[in-house]
């Protein structure tokens, strides 16, 4: 009992990141190179490898945080590598859609997957067509990110308690908005638990989907990171309470509750990665 008390003693915005981390509800931010699979060396070889256009899987919406890192890391990829990489957006179920697809691409080092630890929580949340863990392997650290609980300007708060009260005495009232079957939506489902907060989870297709209904005042409340959110911010078209990092980021207003709750991106391939498509993560 001592420890409940403890427990309940806590604030939400304390608890909430530590109880997420220790369950692996994180973002992660992976390639996943499938040529690399078993039979990539005998297609192609370090010395040949890339030969020809590269296509990059992104299951999530264009415009959405991990369609954005993608972007950015073709454009300096792909110099280094001398081939184009052409993203492909299969957005869609939680980015099963996209991954399966991937999963499924011949193995010959020219069909990637850029993907985030909904590779993790897909396979638990709901049934998938692919093992991730057999099906794909690590490659390397793409980068690392924190999410933002945000909520619109004309909610009358400016705090999380504030948010709780809020939506005790107004139920059935606030939307919070989230990606589903991502790890977004647990981020939701949890600061939900752990909060108290009478809010209501709406799931989306994509971040980038769901930011015209928050900004049209049809959605209340958004999860999203600090690289889509910052400039909305700073504008006034967003309230942010918390930030599910450590620290700060020098980056985002002061005054927000945070939480060692983070996103490391991760550069992945597929199980047993042959030499030449391993060049991809040594030469990037």
């Amino acid at each position: 009992m001592a420890g409940t008390k403890a427990s309940q003693a806590t604030p939400f915005f304390e608890r909430l990141c530590p109880a997420m981390t220790n369950a692996s509800v994180v973002i992660r931010t992976a390639i996943i190179a499938l040529a690399v699979m078993l039979a990539c060396g005998g297609i192609a070889t370090a010395q040949t490898y890339p030969s020809r256009l590269i296509k990059l899987i992104v299951p999530f919406t264009p415009g959405s945080p991990n369609d954005v890192m993608a972007r950015l890391l073709t454009q300096h990829l792909s110099p280094r590598l001398g081939q184009a990489i052409v993203i492909d957006n299969k957005p869609g179920g939680g980015t099963s859609i996209g991954t399966k697809l991937a999963a499924a691409a011949e193995p010959d080092g020219y069909t990637l997957l850029f993907i985030s630890s909904a590779i993790v929580t897909d396979p638990a949340m709901k049934g998938v067509a692919y093992d991730p863990l057999k099906e794909f392997a690590p490659v390397a650290m793409v980068n690392s990110t924190a999410w933002l609980i945000v909520v619109s300007p004309s909610l009358p708060v400016k705090t999380p308690a504030e948010l709780v009260a809020y939506t005790k005495a107004h139920p059935n009232t606030v939307n919070f908005a989230a990606t589903q079957g991502t790890a977004a939506i647990l981020v939701a489902e949890r600061f939900k638990q752990l909060s108290g907060a009478d809010v209501q989870i709406i799931p989306y297709k994509g971040g980038a989907a769901a930011l015209p209904d928050f900004l049209g005042g049809r959605i209340n409340m958004l999860n999203p990171t600090p690289s889509t959110s910052i400039p909305l911010i700073h504008d006034g078209k967003m309230h942010p309470l918390l930030i599910t990092s450590p620290a700060r980021s020098a980056a985002t207003p002061s005054g927000m509750h945070n939480g060692p709750c983070t996103e490391p991106g991760r550069c992945s391939a597929p199980s047993r990665p042959a030499r030449p498509c391993a060049r991809v993560s040594s030469r990037s």
